[in-house]
């Protein structure tokens, strides 16, 4: 029983989960508060058994080390990918969250596990788990009251760095060549220590091309006139 449960994680480990979880991204994707992300994000996730088989793998593997690595993987995956898509959805909508988005994203999973494990042991319906789900979450962003509705739009290309990087300028001399040179030696921490993002990207993307330079044309500054 054990050997087939292994193999049967193994093959659908990456694949389904992986699956699973765009498909729970997508549906959430289209949300415009909080609520509704969670929500949605809620629903999709209860919709499957993708957890609930998880969540058997975990229970196993206390007698199957050999499964260790499989759950490993899939636990990392969880959580970098709800990590990437929450602070994504925090950045695009301006969203403040009650919670570093790196805990959110572990207490979203951790939630989903109990209360799916608890739910199919007591045969509850995919609404009730849903029900049940939202209960346990509570609020885990706020969305801006319609004062502060407006709020600053990134237009063009992505930035060269993300919001946490080295920067500044600390000019020295090579001891050999004499050369000058400038190394930058600063630490700006400008949004949470998990935010690993090498770049933001702009909520409307403008890409800049010779021939518009050549035709003396600003594509990003149009774009912003033209803006509703």
């Amino acid at each position: 029983m054990a050997s087939a449960f292994s193999r049967k994680l193994q093959t659908r480990d990456r694949a389904q989960h992986q699956a699973d979880l765009e498909g729970a991204e997508q549906a959430a994707l289209s949300a415009h508060t909080p609520r509704d992300y969670t929500r949605a994000l809620v629903e999709s996730v209860t919709a499957t058994d993708s957890v609930a088989f998880f969540a058997e793998a975990l229970t196993l593997t206390r007698r199957r080390q050999d499964l260790a690595p499989l759950v490993e993987r899939t636990i990392e995956r969880l959580h970098g990918e709800g990590l990437r898509a929450y602070a994504g959805q925090i950045e695009r909508h301006g969203w403040s969250s009650l919670r570093d988005p790196d805990a959110t994203s572990r207490r979203f999973w951790a939630v989903a596990i109990g209360v799916m494990v608890e739910g199919y042991a007591m045969g509850r319906s995919p609404d009730e788990l849903s029900r049940e789900m939202l209960r346990a979450l509570g609020e885990q962003a706020t969305a801006k009251s319609a004062g502060e509705g407006a709020h600053l739009r990134l237009v063009g290309e992505p930035t060269p760095t993300g919001p946490n990087n080295i920067a500044e300028s600390n000019v020295i001399t090579l001891p050999y060549s004499q050369v000058r040179a400038s190394i930058s030696d600063i630490y700006w921490q400008n949004s949470w220590p998990s935010d690993t993002r090498t770049w933001i990207a702009p909520q409307l993307f403008v890409q800049h091309t010779f021939e518009a330079y050549k035709a003396n044309r600003d594509p990003v500054m149009e774009t912003i006139l033209a803006y509703p």
